[in-house]
This record gives C-alpha cells, structure tokens and sequence, in this order.
C-alpha cells in the first residue's frame, strides 16, 4: 500500500479514497481487501 494512500473512516474500518483499498477491523486483528 503506498503510503501516500489516504483513508477514509468508514464503519467497522477504513477504504481508500479510490475505494479500492479497505482494512476491516476484526475480532483479533486488521484484514486488508483490495
């Protein structure tokens, strides 16, 4: 992930601003979707 990526707080995580890119809270840690 560059890290000039901006994100965005969204409920339950955070999504890039191009949407392309979501790291979801879990139980026990982060999960990053692309």
């Amino acid at each position: 992930m560059p890290e000039n990526t901006i994100l965005d707080v969204v409920k339950g995580g955070y999504v890039s601003k191009n949407g392309k890119v979501r790291l979801m809270k879990t139980k026990k840690s982060w999960k990053i979707r692309k």
